[in-house]
């Protein structure tokens, strides 16, 4: 063991060369052939990890490793799978598979997931392997399995047809020869829907309406309507399918179930009169992810509103994004929709109402957490529903005396500040905690702040402020120079001590374009740009020099702007490129839909030109349903 932890101390260092690697994974190959099991699981775990940053580095100790495949203990046989999955080559993806085959059918489900994820790596690392891996993959959907494995697989699928295009057409066909015997409810619904927002665009898309229709004359009633729907989708896109869907969602309207029916007859009308606009609204266009509880309290804000109901209809633009986290594994990506986070400190209200804060979030989405937590304070009670919360910003070093950190809360036409506080002096106590704020732009109007009333060792506590922002949306950005205040007291003092006033500064908290823009995924970004008037584009073009290559200027753009990338364009498939098209999408505060088209070219230095300057040209073209939003975006760059 003595042997062991010298070996995983040398491999836990950083920027380790393969040279350096080589003496600590010679001994771990030594140990992977060792009689005890604890030692083996040891060694190949420790491999893995290796494996994950230096594959080259374990490819020495295969052998080894396909060796352990047969090992009695299962763990230690899915690890070494996943590490030969990690460390394997183009050439040799599909003798490794061999080895997987029979290896899965021996294991829970739980350690097919875990083989699952190193296969979808595999996937990524050579594209070009897309139809040895989907054959395989396909072959565990037939397997007998858990709703939970074969729900990961489908996702793997799914990920391989967005990564590589040249895959979809295959991957649908899979999938459709899954839900012709699938027990799954839920599954088929989620194969189904995704056929019917990609397979139109394939070269033969008549190829899946045989499936879909299928699902319609063979299932239950919510399989019959998600096919419906999906069937409805292909005559939108394709005018030669039309006649033929008419003809079956005819057929459609005489089934025993309301729902399919009024399905069926809402889509013959629209698209047997070519409604153009139900058309764009219910098939064309990609669906709002709305959030469900913001959507009821809208509706509730609405409805008690007296004056609003008598003078406007209710909008769907004062609904919040639903807060959607793209998973990095299938581990993840096959958890229940609810976003699970962990908090970075314990924090508690300081009046006893803000009891509900961040580290208690658990099996809730995060925008609908803070939503109930800011609801139950009467100062933002009437603010409606919230349009974005930000990630947590630092205002101080994590070992200072009082640790402040801060989350922007942006509603339709204010700002909430979020300061979670900790006392980290024992002998201390604060009282009446709150941060002063101060925005640079007096635009920004301060309404009010909510205090804590005690701060505590080691207890945290929660201060707010109030900001009414700008009318203009031009005005959109500040900076706001923050002082922790409060009054001071020692622990053990008497409870009549009126105690000191006191004051700390903090690093000054900035709001930028990107706090008023929720990330929204475009699955087709051209209808997407098609449905946006010309007349609100906007095009600006800048010289970048900060950043020497497009792949950082292209990382530089996406966070400053905080639009989310589409059709995998924020993914360079040559780092030698001297030119790249990049697509963003999202919604700005107040419902505005944003549709960026970027075009980045590396810029040279010409010697012939006397020219030393280096960098990135970048042109942005904005089209958005305002076109001052427009502007804004545009404008957000210089």
């Amino acid at each position: 063991m003595v042997i062991y932890e010298a070996a995983r101390a040398i491999i836990s260092l950083r920027n380790l060369t393969a040279k350096e690697l080589a003496p600590a994974v010679g001994v771990l190959q030594l140990l992977c052939t060792s009689s005890k099991p604890a030692l083996r699981y040891a060694a190949v775990h420790t491999l893995n990890a290796v494996a994950s940053n230096h594959p080259a580095a374990v490819t020495a100790c295969n052998l080894d490793l396909e060796q352990l495949i047969g090992d009695p203990n299962r763990s230690i046989a899915t690890l070494a799978i996943t590490t030969l999955l990690k460390t394997g080559n183009e050439s040799n993806v599909e003798r490794l598979l061999k080895h997987v085959s029979p290896f899965m059918s021996e294991i829970s489900d739980e350690f097919k997931i875990v083989v699952l994820e190193s296969i979808h790596a595999l996937a990524t690392k050579y594209p070009k392997k897309y139809t040895v891996l989907l054959n395989f993959l396909s072959g565990l959907l037939r397997d007998s399995a858990g709703y939970t494995f074969k729900k990961a697989v489908v996702v793997a699928i799914e990920s391989i047809i967005k990564q590589i295009p040249e895959a979809k057409s295959i991957g649908l066909l899979q999938l459709c020869d899954f839900i012709e015997d699938c027990e799954h409810v839920k599954l088929t619904q989620r194969i189904l829907h995704l056929l019917g927002r990609e397979g139109p665009y394939l070269k033969r898309p008549r190829q899946f309406t045989r499936y879909i229709y299928n699902r319609v004359m063979l299932e239950s009633a919510p399989i019959k309507c998600t096919a419906t729907t999906a069937l409805a989708r292909f005559a939108a896109h394709n005018e030669e399918l039309l006649p033929s869907i008419l003809v079956l969602l005819k057929r459609i309207m005489i089934d025993e179930d309301d729902e399919v029916r009024d399905r069926a007859a809402f889509y013959h009308y629209i698209l047997s009169h070519n409604q153009v606009a139900l058309k764009s609204a219910y098939l064309l266009s990609e669906e709002m992810h709305l959030s469900p509880s913001g959507l009821e309290r809208a509706l509730l804000d609405y409805v008690h509103n007296s004056h609003t109901v008598a003078g406007s209809p209710f909008s769907l633009a004062t609904v919040p994004i639903a807060d959607i986290v793209q998973p990095n594994d299938l581990s993840s990506a096959i958890e229940s929709d609810v976003v699970k986070i962990k908090a970075k400190s314990n924090t508690m209200a300081g009046e006893g109402r803000n009891a509900s804060l961040v580290s208690q979030m658990s099996g809730k989405r995060i925008q609908d957490s803070f939503a109930e937590q800011l609801a139950s304070i009467p100062e933002f009670s009437g603010l409606g529903s919230i349009f974005k919360s930000s990630s947590l910003v630092e205002l101080t070093e994590s070992d200072t005396e009082y640790v402040v950190t801060c989350i922007k809360h942006l509603f339709s036409r204010h700002l909430v500040l979020q300061f979670d506080c900790v006392n980290t002096m024992a002998d201390q106590v604060l009282e009446n905690v709150y941060v002063s704020c101060e925005p640079d732009d007096p635009m920004f109007n301060i309404v009010c702040t909510v205090p804590c009333k005690s701060l505590k060792y080691n207890s945290p506590a929660v201060t707010y402020v109030l900001v009414e922002l700008p009318e203009d949306l031009e005005c959109h950005s500040a900076t706001f120079i923050n002082i922790l205040k409060f009054t001071i007291k020692d622990i053990d003092s008497d409870p009549s001590d009126p105690g000191l006033p006191d004051e700390y500064q903090l690093e000054d908290l900035v709001l930028g374009i990107s706090d008023h823009i929720q990330r929204v995924s475009k699955q087709n970004f051209t209808l997407a740009w098609q449905e946006l008037s010309p007349e609100t584009e906007v095009e600006e073009t800048y010289m970048l020099v900060k950043h020497k290559t497009i792949k950082e200027t292209m990382r530089q753009i996406i966070d400053h702007l905080g639009l989310q990338p589409c059709d995998q364009t924020d993914h360079m498939p040559h780092e030698g490129k001297s030119s790249h098209q990049l697509l963003l999408s999202g919604v700005y505060r107040g419902g505005y839909q944003v549709l960026a088209l970027c075009k980045l070219a590396k810029v040279l230095s010409d010697a012939s030109l006397h020219s030393n300057e280096q960098g990135v040209t970048f042109q942005i073209t904005v089209r958005s349903s305002d076109p001052v939003v427009s502007r804004i975006i545009a404008d957000a760059i210089g």
